[in-house]
């Protein structure tokens, strides 16, 4: 997994750049990465009722990203409507953000488009990888018809299928090119001091170890949730193991104020996780859940990206506000009876206070090794 902090990035990660007030606007995750979960099945149901629709102008064109010069994409002027296409491989669960700075580039985010089409511009074979999302660089319609054949290259000397993530990932596909995801507004109120993106991007982690005997407070708390959940269309959950200031027990997002159940719920949360500590040990638990009887297959691949970006966002605020992160998997046939209703499971971040520090990562020019003994 290569967690290249120089990636291109879309609008999503609404951080500021620095957490200083008046900077609200800035873009803290503006590089990194979006973990997703990517277990397949079937789910049904169209969301276009609660699309958003822009004004078309002039074409898009796809301009070619140039991997090693991507630390310097900043620098480059923008000279006209560009485009950025993900391409997923069908073993990974990360997708790479498409970094692009709020002043004059307007990033917009686009989920559905023709999936052939695109394949066919960026040499995915459909299989080993596949298009994921298309970030637009200006307000024009993209261009994604192919002018030509591809540029291919090798995923593996022996690559092996996954048959059932091909099926799920084709059961979505579209032929048409929706429309952006709206963007959320910018969090209120007095943001505390931290580090800059690229310092908070290099120490940034999975926590394997989180100590259970610390704790939050309650600001840091609802200020991590407030900047990283913005704008989600997901359902989230949070089981809150050790806040000081708040109840222990299970809320649901944006509902602080009351926990739709009360108590202690670490052993719960154990076993929920395939009896992995972080579950139990972390300060609190967020968990991205869906209704699969609301969306269809395109709709599921959109709610696991929905998350992933939740979760991205989660652990570069941890991190940017002294705590640690790790994504975590779940067992879901436990997952209605903590939440109390019938509803599948998308991600769990696991936030708290690690009991070893991260070590600096590197840039890709100039990697670093950051195992741990």
């Amino acid at each position: 997994m290569n967690q290249s902090i120089d990636r291109l990035q879309p609008r999503h990660d609404l951080f500021p750049l620095r957490l200083e007030e008046r900077r609200e606007h800035d873009l803290l995750a503006e590089r990194g990465l979006i973990l997703v979960h990517a277990e397949p099945r079937s789910v049904r149901r169209d969301l276009e009722q609660d699309s958003v629709r822009l004004a078309e102008v002039q074409a898009a064109e796809p301009e070619a990203v140039d991997r090693a010069a991507r630390r310097h994409a900043h620098m480059v002027e923008a000279l006209r409507p560009g485009l950025v296409i993900r391409v997923g491989d069908a073993e990974g669960h990360v997708v790479d953000a498409t970094r692009a700075r709020s002043g004059g580039y307007q990033p917009r985010l686009l989920t559905r488009f023709a999936d052939g089409a695109v394949a066919r511009l960026v040499g995915a074979d459909g299989t080993q990888e596949f298009p994921l999302a298309i970030v637009t660089l200006g307000r024009g319609t993209p261009a994604i018809g192919p002018g030509g054949e591809a540029a291919t290259g090798v995923i593996d000397v022996a690559p092996i299928e996954f048959p059932l993530v091909s099926l799920a990932q084709h059961a979505g596909d579209d032929e048409r090119l929706g429309v952006p995801w709206p963007s959320a507004q910018p969090v209120e109120g007095k943001l505390p001091v931290a580090d800059d993106l690229d310092t908070v991007s290099l120490r940034r982690g999975s926590a394997r170890t989180l100590d259970p005997a610390a704790a939050v407070d309650v600001a840091t708390f609802e200020r991590s949730l407030a900047v990283s959940l913005r704008g989600t269309r997901v359902l989230h959950f949070v089981a809150v193991h050790a806040v000081d200031g708040l109840e222990a027990g299970l809320y649901r997002w944006p509902d602080l104020g009351r926990p739709l159940r009360s108590g202690e719920l670490r052993d719960e949360l154990w076993v929920v996780c395939y009896e992995q500590d972080l579950g139990r040990d972390a300060s609190f638990v967020v968990m991205g859940a869906a209704d699969l009887d609301l969306l269809d297959d395109r709709g599921y691949r959109e709610a696991q990206l929905d998350a992933g970006i939740v979760n991205g966002r989660l652990h570069l605020a941890a991190y940017a506000l002294g705590m640690g992160a790790s994504g975590m998997t779940f067992v879901d046939s436990e997952l209605a009876a903590l939440l109390g209703e019938p509803l599948a499971g998308l991600l769990f971040t696991c936030v708290g206070v690690p009991l070893h520090g991260t070590k600096r990562a590197g840039t890709p020019r100039d990697p670093a090794d950051v195992s741990e003994p």
